[in-house]
Protein backbone atom coordinates (compact mmCIF):
# COMPACT_ATOMS: atom_id res chain seq x y z
CA UNK A 1 0.00 0.00 0.00
CA UNK A 2 2.93 2.46 0.85
CA UNK A 3 4.45 1.64 -2.20
CA UNK A 4 1.39 2.71 -4.54
CA UNK A 5 0.92 5.90 -2.23
CA UNK A 6 4.15 6.92 -2.90
CA UNK A 7 4.33 6.43 -6.83
CA UNK A 8 0.89 8.04 -6.99
CA UNK A 9 1.47 10.89 -4.95
CA UNK A 10 5.63 11.45 -5.00
CA UNK A 11 4.88 14.79 -3.19
CA UNK A 12 2.69 13.40 -0.13
CA UNK A 13 3.99 10.93 2.42
CA UNK A 14 1.58 8.14 3.35
CA UNK A 15 -0.41 8.25 6.15
CA UNK A 16 -0.87 5.51 8.26
CA UNK A 17 -3.46 5.24 11.02
CA UNK A 18 -4.31 2.42 13.41
CA UNK A 19 -7.58 1.36 14.04
CA UNK A 20 -6.86 0.26 17.86
CA UNK A 21 -10.10 -0.86 18.45
CA UNK A 22 -9.54 -3.81 20.28
CA UNK A 23 -11.05 -6.21 17.75
CA UNK A 24 -9.64 -7.86 14.93
CA UNK A 25 -10.64 -6.24 11.10
CA UNK A 26 -12.01 -8.98 8.89
CA UNK A 27 -12.62 -6.95 5.66
CA UNK A 28 -11.89 -3.60 4.73
CA UNK A 29 -12.99 -1.48 1.72
CA UNK A 30 -12.53 2.38 0.32
CA UNK A 31 -15.34 4.01 -0.85
CA UNK A 32 -15.18 6.88 -3.52
CA UNK A 33 -12.00 7.24 -1.86
CA UNK A 34 -13.75 9.58 1.05
CA UNK A 35 -14.58 6.65 3.56
CA UNK A 36 -13.42 3.51 4.74
CA UNK A 37 -15.59 1.03 5.58
CA UNK A 38 -14.39 -1.68 7.89
CA UNK A 39 -16.11 -4.68 9.62
CA UNK A 40 -14.41 -5.41 13.48
CA UNK A 41 -14.73 -8.88 15.01
CA UNK A 42 -15.17 -9.94 18.66
CA UNK A 43 -16.57 -13.23 20.51
CA UNK A 44 -18.34 -14.19 17.28
CA UNK A 45 -20.14 -11.31 16.21
CA UNK A 46 -19.18 -8.26 14.06
CA UNK A 47 -19.16 -4.54 14.06
CA UNK A 48 -19.24 -2.82 10.31
CA UNK A 49 -18.48 0.90 10.92
CA UNK A 50 -17.84 3.48 8.40
CA UNK A 51 -15.33 6.64 8.74
CA UNK A 52 -14.47 9.55 6.94
CA UNK A 53 -11.15 9.52 5.11
CA UNK A 54 -10.99 13.07 5.63
CA UNK A 55 -11.73 12.77 10.17
CA UNK A 56 -8.75 10.33 9.85
CA UNK A 57 -6.27 12.26 7.57
CA UNK A 58 -7.21 15.63 10.17
CA UNK A 59 -7.84 13.56 13.44
CA UNK A 60 -5.54 13.08 16.57
CA UNK A 61 -6.01 9.73 17.69
CA UNK A 62 -8.24 6.99 17.09
CA UNK A 63 -10.87 7.37 14.59
CA UNK A 64 -14.44 7.86 15.06
CA UNK A 65 -16.60 6.31 12.84
CA UNK A 66 -19.65 7.94 11.49
CA UNK A 67 -21.87 4.91 11.63
CA UNK A 68 -21.63 1.76 13.30
CA UNK A 69 -24.23 -1.24 13.13
CA UNK A 70 -23.36 -5.03 15.14
CA UNK A 71 -24.13 -8.11 13.00
CA UNK A 72 -24.19 -11.69 14.52
CA UNK A 73 -21.57 -13.38 12.88
CA UNK A 74 -18.20 -12.91 12.09
CA UNK A 75 -17.54 -11.37 8.51
CA UNK A 76 -14.69 -13.67 6.71
CA UNK A 77 -15.21 -11.25 3.31
CA UNK A 78 -17.47 -9.12 1.19
CA UNK A 79 -18.40 -7.39 -2.00
CA UNK A 80 -19.20 -3.67 -2.18
CA UNK A 81 -21.07 -1.77 -5.53
CA UNK A 82 -21.39 1.79 -5.78
CA UNK A 83 -25.21 2.13 -8.05
CA UNK A 84 -25.84 5.87 -8.35
CA UNK A 85 -26.45 6.92 -4.87
CA UNK A 86 -26.75 3.88 -3.02
CA UNK A 87 -24.01 1.55 -2.06
CA UNK A 88 -24.61 -2.19 -1.79
CA UNK A 89 -23.01 -4.09 0.55
CA UNK A 90 -23.09 -8.33 0.24
CA UNK A 91 -21.02 -9.53 2.93
CA UNK A 92 -20.18 -13.49 3.67
CA UNK A 93 -20.16 -14.77 7.40
CA UNK A 94 -18.21 -17.36 8.61
CA UNK A 95 -19.33 -20.69 9.56
CA UNK A 96 -19.74 -21.20 13.59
Amino acid sequence: TRHALQSASPSRSPLVTRFDQGRSVTWLRLVHGQYVLAAHNKAGESTIALYSVLSIQNGNGKPEPIATATLPGVVSSGELDVQEDQVVLSLCFQSP
